[in-house]
C-alpha cells in the first residue's frame, strides 16, 4: 500500500513547528535551537530525496548547479501545490502576531503566543516573502495570462457597449448632459460604476460626519475668514481661492465649522474621483479598491477637514498624475513631441497656479510632471538607442545632473545639501509612528514587511510582460523619488509635519491597491482567496483607527485623549472645552472683560465667538514661522505668547486696569526670542499654580484647568 509520504512530512513539520512555538514562548532557547535545526534538517532530507526521486523516474539528467533556474524548478516542483498554503500559513502567524485586541492580555497563553509572534515578525516576514515570492514564480505565466485575458476582456466589452449605447437606450442617447453621464456608467460596466458613485458618495459621508471640532492647523485662517466675514478685512490669507471660497459658503450657510471646512472636502472628493480614473489604466478593479482606500484613509478624512490647503494640493497632484499618465500613454504610443510639449505646458501651468493661489507650497507638486518628463525622454531614448554603452552613459549622466541639481536646489523649507529624516519613511511603512494614522496605524507590524509590501508590484512588473508596466514604473518613480526628496532634502519647522507630504498619498494609495491585489491573486481555489483577503484585512486595517479619524469626538469621549495625532497638527483641543466653560460660567466672559491669551488664541477666539477687531493686527515680524502680513485679533483681548513670540501682556497692564491672562506657556518670555528656543531659556518670569508680580502689577492665580493657568490682575490688587 502507497503511503502518502508527503502529507506525513507535512504533518510532522507542523507538529514539530507547533512544539517549536510553545517551546520558544517559555524562552528555552537551546530547546528551540534543536527544534529549528531538526525542521530544517527534515526539509533538507525530504527535498533532496524528492529532487532525486524525480529525476530518476523521469529518467533526466541532474541539472548542474550553474543552471540556478532549472535546479530551482527541480526543487519546488515537489511542493508546487502546497507553496500557496506556505504562503498563507506565515501570513497568518504575522496576522497573529499584529492582533492588538484587549482580551488578549486576559489569556496568558495567548498573550505569550502573540508577544513571541511580534517579537519574531523579522524573521516570519522574511520566510513569508521567499515562499510568496516562489509562489508568484511558480503561477507568473497563469497570473500574466489571466490578468491580460482580464483587460482584453474589458477593453473588448468597453467597446461593443459603447456601439450598443444608442441602440439600446435611444431616448437617453438625445439628451446631451444626461446621455453622457449614462453612456459613462454603462460602456464602464454597471458594476464597476456604481461602486464608483457609491465608493464617491461615502467618502463624502465620512468626511462631512463630524466637523464640530479644531484641528491643530485650524488657526489662523478660519479667524481671518471670521474677520473677512463680519468686517470685509483680513490680515492673513494662506490661500486665495480656498480663502474666498469659504468666505462665499460663510455667507450662504453662516460661518462655522461646515462652511470653514466645505472647500477642502470638495478637494478631496474631486481626488478621489481623479485616483479612479488614474488607477484603471492599470485595471478597474485596482482603481476600485484605489478609490476605496483613499475615502477611508483616516490621515485623508482628517487632512480633508483641514482649513488650509494640503487638500488643494492633493487634488492638484492628483490632477498632474492623470494628466501625466496619459500623456506618457501618448509618448509610449509615438507621440513623442506633442507628448514633452504638453508636459513642459503642465509645469509652467503648475506654476501659474501656485502664484495665482498665493502659496508657494503647492509648487512642489510640479515633481510629479517633472518626473513624467524626465520618463517620457528616458523611454524615447531606449527606444532609439541600440548600443548599450551610449545608453549607460545617458543613464548615469542623467542621474548625476538629477542628483546634483537636488543637492544644490533651495526654495521654501528644502534647503540646499541632504539632511536625512527617517520619518518621511515611518510615515508610510511604520505602523507605530505616532502620525500620520494610516489604514493599519497601531497594529504590529515590522517596516521591512511593510516595504516589501509596498514593492511588490514592482518586483513583479519586472517580470512580467505587461502592457501597463510603464504606468507602474511611473508610479513608483513618482512615490520614491518624492520621498527621498523629503527625507534627505526637507527640514520642517515642527517635529513630524506629515501634512507637507500628503499630496503623495493618491500615489501611495494607488501603489498600495496594487500591492493587496496582486497578493489575493497568489491563490487559485476560493477559499484560499477568502482566507487571504481575511488575513490582509486583519494586518492591513484597524478599524478603531479609521472610526475614531470619522468620529474624532469618539476618541475623548471613549478613550480620553484630548489631542489625538491623526495628523501632527493634532485635533479636538478637547482639554479647551473646560477652559471655556469656566470662562463663561465663573468669569462670566461677555467679549467686553479684558483677556490675554497664549498661543492659542485663534482657539479661544473661534470657541468664545469673539467680534473680530478690523483696525488691529498683531505683529509678528520677529517670529520665525509667523505670516509677514501678520495675524488677526478679536477685540478686547491681546495676546502674550511664548510659540510665535507675540507679547502683549504689558500692554494690556497699560491700557487696562483689570483684566484675567491665561496661559498654557512655560512662562513669559523675552521679545526678542526665538520659537525655537528652548522653553528654559530666555524667560522673564515661569508660570505656576501660585501667584506672581510682573511689571510692579500683582497676579492673582485663580485656577489650572487641563494645564491652562488662569490669572487676573486688578489696581485694586
Amino acid at each position: 500500500m502507497h503511503l502518502p509520504y508527503q502529507k506525513i512530512f507535512i504533518g510532522i513539520i507542523t507538529l514539530l513547528s507547533s512544539v517549536l512555538l510553545v517551546l520558544s514562548i517559555k524562552d528555552n532557547v537551546t530547546t528551540a535551537i534543536i527544534f529549528h535545526s531538526v525542521v530544517i534538517l527534515c526539509a533538507i532530507i525530504y527535498y533532496t530525496v524528492e529532487y532525486f526521486n524525480i529525476k530518476k523516474q523521469s529518467q533526466a539528467p541532474i541539472p548542474r548547479l550553474s543552471s540556478f533556474t532549472k535546479m530551482l524548478s527541480a526543487y519546488i516542483t515537489p511542493i508546487k501545490s502546497h507553496l500557496s498554503y506556505l504562503f498563507l500559513f506565515f501570513l497568518t502567524l504575522i496576522t497573529i502576531g499584529s492582533l492588538q485586541f484587549d482580551f488578549i492580555q486576559n489569556i496568558p497563553l495567548l498573550h505569550a503566543l502573540v508577544s513571541f509572534l511580534s517579537k519574531h515578525s523579522i524573521t516570519l516576514t522574511i520566510f513569508a516573502i521567499i515562499s510568496g515570492g516562489l509562489t508568484f514564480w511558480i503561477h507568473k505565466e497563469e497570473i500574466e495570462t489571466s490578468e491580460e485575458q482580464e483587460l482584453q476582456n474589458e477593453e473588448q466589452g468597453e467597446k461593443t457597449r459603447l456601439q450598443e449605447f444608442p441602440i439600446k437606450y435611444p431616448k437617453i442617447n438625445s439628451i446631451p448632459v444626461l446621455r453622457n453621464i449614462v453612456r459613462w456608467m454603462y460602456v464602464e460596466g454597471w458594476w464597476y460604476s456604481l461602486m464608483f458613485v457609491i465608493l464617491v458618495i461615502l467618502s463624502f459621508i465620512l468626511r462631512i460626519w463630524s466637523l464640530d471640532y479644531i484641528d491643530g492647523a485650524d488657526n489662523f485662517t478660519i479667524i481671518a475668514v471670521k474677520n473677512n466675514v463680519e468686517n470685509g478685512v483680513s490680515f492673513y490669507r494662506d490661500s486665495f481661492i480656498s480663502f474666498n471660497l469659504m468666505t462665499f459658503f460663510s455667507k450662504i450657510f453662516g460661518y462655522g465649522m461646515i462652511s470653514l471646512r466645505l472647500p477642502s472636502i470638495i478637494y478631496s472628493v474631486i481626488s478621489v474621483t481623479l485616483i479612479y480614473f488614474i488607477a484603471k489604466n492599470i485595471n478597474k478593479k485596482v482603481a476600485l479598491l484605489s478609490v476605496f482606500l483613499f475615502a477611508i484613509s483616516p490621515w485623508s478624512i482628517i487632512i480633508s477637514r483641514l482649513t488650509r490647503d494640503y487638500s488643494f494640493d492633493c487634488m492638484i497632484g492628483a490632477i498632474l498624475l492623470l494628466i501625466s499618465v496619459n500623456l506618457l500613454k501618448k509618448i509610449n504610443n509615438g507621440e513623442i513631441k506633442k507628448g514633452i510639449f504638453y508636459l513642459l505646458s503642465t509645469v509652467i501651468a503648475t506654476y501659474l497656479i501656485s502664484k495665482f493661489n498665493i502659496r508657494g507650497q503647492t509648487l512642489i507638486t510640479v515633481i510629479i510632471p517633472i518626473t513624467a518628463l524626465i520618463f517620457g525622454v528616458f523611454f524615447t531614448i531606449i527606444k532609439n538607442i541600440k548600443r548599450k554603452s551610449i545608453l549607460t552613459i545617458f543613464i548615469l549622466s542623467s542621474m548625476s545632473i538629477l542628483t546634483a541639481t537636488l543637492y544644490l536646489v533651495e526654495y521654501y523649507r528644502f534647503k540646499s545639501g541632504f539632511h536625512f529624516n527617517q520619518s518621511y519613511f515611518d510615515f508610510f511603512f511604520n505602523s507605530n509612528t505616532p502620525s500620520p494614522w494610516q489604514w493599519f496605524h497601531g497594529n504590529t507590524i515590522s517596516p521591512l514587511f511593510m516595504s516589501l509590501f509596498i514593492l511588490t508590484p514592482l518586483l513583479i512588473t519586472f517580470f512580467l510582460q505587461k502592457r501597463n508596466r510603464l504606468i507602474t514604473y511611473y508610479l513608483f518613480s513618482v512615490f520614491l523619488l518624492v520621498l527621498c526628496i523629503y527625507i534627505f532634502k526637507f527640514i520642517s519647522s515642527t517635529d513630524n509635519t506629515t501634512r507637507y507630504i500628503y499630496f503623495l498619498m493618491p500615489v501611495y494609495t494607488i501603489i498600495f491597491s496594487l500591492s493587496l491585489f496582486y497578493f489575493t491573486k497568489l491563490n487559485k481555489k476560493f477559499s484560499c482567496k477568502i482566507f487571504s483577503k481575511l488575513i490582509l484585512v486583519l494586518i492591513f486595517f484597524n478599524l478603531n483607527s479609521i472610526y475614531y479619524a470619522i468620529d474624532p469626538i469618539k476618541i475623548f469621549e471613549q478613550k480620553g485623549i484630548v489631542n489625538p495625532k491623526i495628523d501632527s497638527g493634532g485635533l479636538g483641543r478637547f482639554d479647551m472645552y473646560p477652559v471655556i466653560n469656566y470662562l463663561k460660567d465663573d468669569l462670566n466672559w461677555d467679549g467686553k472683560k479684558i483677556f490675554v491669551f497664549a498661543g492659542r488664541f485663534n482657539e479661544f477666539i473661534y470657541l468664545l465667538d469673539y467680534k473680530m477687531d478690523d483696525k488691529r493686527v498683531l505683529n509678528t515680524s520677529n517670529c520665525d514661522i509667523c505670516n509677514p502680513n501678520g495675524y488677526n485679533i478679536g477685540k478686547n483681548m491681546y495676546v502674550e505668547s511664548f510659540y510665535w513670540n507675540i507679547h502683549e501682556l504689558e500692554l494690556a497692564i497699560i491700557e487696562n486696569k483689570e483684566g484675567y491672562f491665561v496661559s498654557e506657556d512655560y512662562c513669559i518670555a523675552n521679545k526678542n526670542r526665538s520659537y525655537q528656543t528652548n522653553p528654559g531659556e530666555n524667560c522673564l518670569q515661569i508660570l505656576e499654580n501660585k501667584n506672581f508680580h510682573y511689571n510692579d502689577v500683582y497676579f492673582k492665580f485663580l485656577k489650572n484647568i487641563n494645564g491652562y493657568k488662569i490669572y487676573y490682575w486688578s489696581e485694586k490688587s
